[in-house]
């Protein structure tokens, strides 16, 4: 649940520090959260988020299932155009998401228009 501890820090006031003591490139979500304008620094083995920070929609990646969930909720709080923040979990999910459905628009609540932002909330 780091990931998303992480992005919920981005909105609180003052510093947040995590420290990942098991698993290495664990903060491998901190860059897509820092491309939506967190201010993120990982020294090591240590990240520290400073909040409060205005995020800002943004095309991201997602390198794993709890990277997902961290910019999918971190692009429930940003501004901008919500189909402007892209996530996709793997070159293998994009392939088969393209293959299986090229047109259609995601069917997750998160991927809410602007004005229903609110609601989900």
């Amino acid at each position: 649940m780091q990931a998303q501890f992480m992005a919920l820090a981005t909105q609180a006031d003052g510093a947040t520090t995590v420290t990942e003591n098991i698993f290495e490139n664990r903060f491998m979500h901190v860059q897509e959260l820092n491309r939506m304008g967190a201010n993120i620094t990982v020294q090591g083995r240590t990240a520290t988020v400073r909040g409060r920070t205005a995020l800002e929609s943004a095309a991201v990646m997602c390198s794993d299932l709890r990277a997902s969930a961290s910019l999918v909720l971190a692009a429930l709080v940003a501004d901008g155009e919500p189909s402007s923040t892209a996530s996709t979990t793997s070159t293998a999910a994009t392939n088969t998401s393209k293959k299986n459905s090229a047109t259609s628009a995601p069917k997750s609540a998160a991927w809410a228009t602007s004005s229903a932002k609110s609601e989900l909330l």
